[in-house]
């Protein structure tokens, strides 16, 4: 036996018990055999794992052991018969990692697995010929460690009803069409030797103003034979940006940090960057996308603006607010502001800037009695339950340093915050 999977469904989902005993079961096995794979799937949402998923994996955590692959199953969203499920599959994708990676940033799309229910779903909605491609695709690119659909059987036409979708598609489509589709992906789990790797990043995106700068983790991990240098190269940077990599080249299986300079006179906009790593096996890459924000002359930005980084440093916040995988704004990330009975709940940054300098604060947020401001009195606040910018204008004083904050009001909702900028 090379391989283990517990598919967990339903109320089992909340079991935190049977969990328990599961994660000892498999660190024991683990133990007399360390090459065993161990799988968990789960159900999904197009917003990532539910609530109940995440801690499973917390459990894990807690038991000293890595689930090898978190499969998800990308279906029965009962979200309505107009959603674009290939789409959906790859929003699920992105949000469970990012899950994940809260979790353990050690995992990878490496360890995510990705099983979507072909044709018509239980819900009604439909898994066609151009998601499958759609889903390939993005396996492909980003180096997911598993690609499977529901089920092989069903790889077939038939004009049955409800009843027969055990045994048919119930679209038109050829015998075995999902599987021709599919096929082009190799992943970790075929049976040859031929070195592989993947690559991804963490964040996948950041908001930098002029003369500012970016980071983000660069993951590899081998996903098929042994460990092969990988050459690490950006594409596609306007003129003014560099992006540099430490180191610039890596063994797969091993990190590097990207760094993202903007100089001065970058137009602000939305810049599409692509990373790539070359190995003798061939080449990977992934999408990072850069947004310039106009610095106005003030002399410095906010840092982990759109919180993607996973926590709220260099933010200062009180208790109960903390980085969450939901609701966003934009990226993976947003900021969680929980007010209490007796306090308003808060997130500070301080920053320098020019001297008597007119500048521009501006910040999403989401729940009514959302307040955005900078010391010294300026503000601004929402009564909206959807999500809604603020802008606040302010002049500094003399010495150039303000302090920005974002608070909910003692006794009401949390705040959701995200996607900050200061020009």
């Amino acid at each position: 036996m090379t391989r283990l999977d517990f598919d967990v469904e339903g109320a089992a989902v909340a079991d935190t018990a049977a969990a328990a005993r599961q994660m000892q079961a498999m660190k024991d096995l683990k133990a007399t055999n360390p090459d065993l794979q161990f799988s968990m799937t789960l159900p999904v949402l197009p917003s990532g794992l539910t609530h109940d998923g995440v801690n499973i994996l917390k459990t894990a955590k807690n038991a000293g052991i890595k689930i090898d692959v978190v499969n998800i199953m990308a279906m029965d969203y009962y979200a309505g018969t107009g959603t674009e499920m290939g789409q959906a599959a790859v929003s699920a994708a992105k949000a469970t990692l990012a899950q994940m990676q809260s979790v353990d940033p050690g995992y990878t799309y490496a360890d995510l697995g990705i099983t979507p229910m072909i044709g018509k779903d239980d819900d009604g909605s439909t898994f066609t010929l151009a998601d499958a491609r759609t889903v390939e695709s993005f396996a492909a690119r980003n180096g997911v460690g598993r690609l499977a659909f529901w089920s092989v059987n069903r790889d077939q036409p038939c004009s049955g009803s409800a009843d027969s979708l055990p045994t048919c598609t119930e679209i038109s489509q050829d015998s075995l069409a999902f599987t021709d589709a599919f096929v082009p992906y190799g992943g970790s789990g075929g049976g040859g030797t031929t070195s592989d790797f993947s690559l991804s990043l963490a964040p996948d995106s950041a908001s930098v103003a002029q003369g500012g700068s970016a980071t983000a983790a660069v993951s590899t991990a081998v996903t098929s034979g042994g460990a092969e240098s990988v050459g690490l190269s950006a594409s596609g940077a306007p003129s003014g940006v560099s992006v540099s990599f430490s180191p610039g080249s890596v063994m797969s299986g091993g990190n590097a940090t990207l760094t993202a300079t903007v100089g001065s006179s970058v137009a602000a906009g939305t810049y599409p960057i692509t990373v790539t790593g070359s190995a003798a096996s061939g080449s990977h890459s992934a999408a990072y996308t850069l947004t310039v924000t106009t610095g106005g002359g003030g002399g410095g930005s906010l840092t982990n603006a759109g919180f993607e980084t996973g926590s709220p440093s260099p933010w200062t916040c009180t208790g109960g607010s903390t980085v969450v995988t939901g609701p966003v704004h934009s990226g993976g990330r947003s900021l969680r502001v929980g007010p209490s009975s007796s306090g308003t709940g808060e997130c500070d940054q301080t920053v320098s800037l020019s001297p008597h300098h007119s500048c521009t604060l501006t910040g999403w947020v989401q729940v009514p009695y959302a307040y955005i401001g900078v010391s010294g009195g300026a503000g601004s606040w929402s009564n909206s339950a959807s999500w809604n910018q603020l802008t606040v204008g302010f002049t500094t004083g003399s010495s150039g340093t303000v302090t920005v904050y974002v608070h909910g009001w003692y006794g009401q909702s949390v705040v959701h915050a995200d996607d900050f900028t200061l020009g």
